[in-house]
């Protein structure tokens, strides 16, 4: 599960381990909430601080090994100076600290000359359900293009989606590199080696 973490409480947590998940994905940008407040816009890190503090604690009481915690940062401009102290502080909370590159979903790309050696995980590990029910095998927000999310979620159900054809065509396209036909696919990855 991914999330900002503004909902986030002990309460919610103990409920989501106990329904069994595996996998709880926070991201929050910023080891301070000064540097939150410039990136996220909202006052809330010290509330999500608390609450993942809580849950390591209660982690650690009931030896518990699921949910994994994975605490994330996109490396900009505005937070970079605390990338350091952002795996340091996090560690002690999450089993898995990330710190990751900005991808420039805005610059055009070159979509004449697609390069075949980009490769993307994303499509055999998760799924995406936009607010209006569009689900993706994306993780960059292009969901909400019509040509590109695979089914609203009043259509069909999430492993429907997950075993169609059109999700198969688009795993077989990129573990083959062909993204002659994913233009989405490639701007987001050829924008991560901009």
């Amino acid at each position: 599960m991914h999330s900002n973490g503004h909902f986030l409480t002990i309460d919610r947590f103990i409920r989501l381990q106990e329904l069994g998940l595996t996998h709880l994905l926070i991201s929050l940008d910023a080891v301070t909430s000064e540097t939150y407040l410039k990136v996220r816009g909202r006052a809330k890190f010290n509330d999500i601080v608390k609450s993942l503090q809580d849950i390591a604690k209660y982690k650690k009481e009931h030896n518990l090994f699921f949910p994994v915690i994975r605490i994330s940062m996109v490396e900009t401009d505005v937070n970079t100076h605390e990338r350091e102290e952002f795996i340091s502080f996090f560690s002690e909370l999450a089993e898995i600290v990330e710190v990751q590159p900005l991808v420039d979903h805005i610059t055009e790309v070159d979509t004449d000359n697609m390069t075949t050696n980009l490769r993307c995980h994303q499509p055999w590990q998760r799924m995406q359900i936009g607010v209006k029910g569009e689900m993706s095998l994306c993780c960059a927000g292009y969901n909400a293009q019509k040509d590109f999310y695979i089914d609203l979620f009043e259509s069909k159900s999430i492993s429907e989606t997950w075993q169609s054809d059109q999700a198969e065509e688009m795993r077989a396209a990129l573990h083959r590199g062909n993204l002659k036909n994913n233009e989405y696919c490639y701007k987001c990855l050829a924008g991560r080696l901009n």
